[in-house]
């Protein structure tokens, strides 16, 4: 049986202002590595009560045995690292054996134990709020497309893009030359290197945009720094150059 996740004891510590031992965990998942990390303290005394709780339903796996409580020298380094070895080995058994049983909510309460539900749960729910946002830039995207289709021929001619940019459909100013990127396609009418922008239209945006924040001549020091021809237009790469970095 396979485990679905790796548990490392990594490190242990004692609270401020207390006298135990707890000890940092590291859990991964073994086939996602979108799961990300998830760092967890864990107490002896708090994972004993767990394995007393699932005592009968684990007792004939083979799991590697549960440290005992020591009365004497328990807080010696050397004690420290063996008992958090001895519980990492302890824990990825649970892990790599509860799966394939029949203990499902002995299992649960070991998630739950080490944070893996909530883990998962809060995952989910962002992932849920990725797609609604997903949903609702496309439907926007799809509604500023058909408004700036003048010719209503499935894609954006430079004269539309341009009038995107003057359009502030975008929040930020950032992202109206975003839009640039976002509505491009293969079609040469709407290719990036056959739109520009003047000096004068890029001073009076940025001033818009930024809402007094940059200066003129910040901003024109800025556009000039991207102008590379120095022809008074940022277009093709140029133009291309300022939206990437942005």
């Amino acid at each position: 049986t396979m485990a679905t996740y790796k548990v490392k004891f990594k490190s242990f510590f004692t609270p401020e202002g207390q006298k135990h031992i707890e000890y940092r965990v590291l859990i991964t998942h073994m086939q996602d590595a979108k799961w990300g990390q998830l760092e967890v303290t864990i107490r002896y005394s708090k994972l004993h009560q767990l394995h007393s709780t699932i005592y009968n339903a684990v007792k004939n796996l083979p799991l590697y045995p549960f440290p005992k409580k020591a009365l004497f020298n328990n807080r010696s380094k050397d004690f420290v690292l063996e008992r958090g070895m001895a519980l990492e080995r302890y824990t990825r058994g649970l892990m790599t054996y509860l799966p394939g049983s029949s203990y499902t909510n002995e299992y649960r309460l070991v998630q739950d134990f080490f944070g893996i539900s909530q883990h998962e749960a809060k995952q989910y729910r962002a992932q849920q709020q990725r797609e609604r946002e997903d949903k609702e830039r496309k439907r926007q995207m799809e509604a500023a497309f058909a408004r700036y289709d003048s010719n209503g021929k499935g894609y954006l001619s430079p004269r539309d893009v341009l009038e995107v940019i003057r359009s502030g459909y975008q929040p930020t100013y950032v992202d109206r030359y975003r839009v640039l990127k976002q509505f491009s396609s293969a079609d040469t009418d709407a290719n990036i290197d056959k739109c520009w922008i003047s000096r004068r239209n890029f001073l009076s945006t940025m001033l818009h945009y930024t809402d007094g924040n940059l200066s003129r001549d910040r901003i024109l020091e800025e556009f000039q720094s991207y102008d590379v021809d120095n022809d008074g237009a940022l277009q093709g790469q140029e133009l291309d150059e300022f939206i990437k970095s942005h």
